[in-house]
């Protein structure tokens, strides 16, 4: 069986170091860019909501003013 020197067993200690501290760092980065972006698009949705809703009100206001105006007109009767 093979043996490591002293130099070859640091080496490789400090290869599996930075490549666990690498991952580390890749994972923490990919998780807070995910929030955010999830965020993001949360927001964007809620703007779009906001933005529907204040169309259907006004849509629902016209339909109100249209519907007490022809109320208060005659009926148009043909013969």
């Amino acid at each position: 069986m093979m043996e490591f020197g002293i130099s070859t067993k640091i080496t490789l200690l400090a290869i599996v170091l930075v490549l666990l501290t690498a991952s580390l760092v890749g994972i923490m980065i990919y998780k807070k860019s995910n929030e955010l972006l999830v965020k993001k698009e949360l927001n964007d949705i809620v703007s779009g909501i906001e933005r529907e809703a204040i169309y259907i009100q006004s849509e629902f206001e016209m339909l109100k003013k249209d519907v007490s105006f022809l109320s208060k007109t005659r009926p148009v009767h043909t013969h």
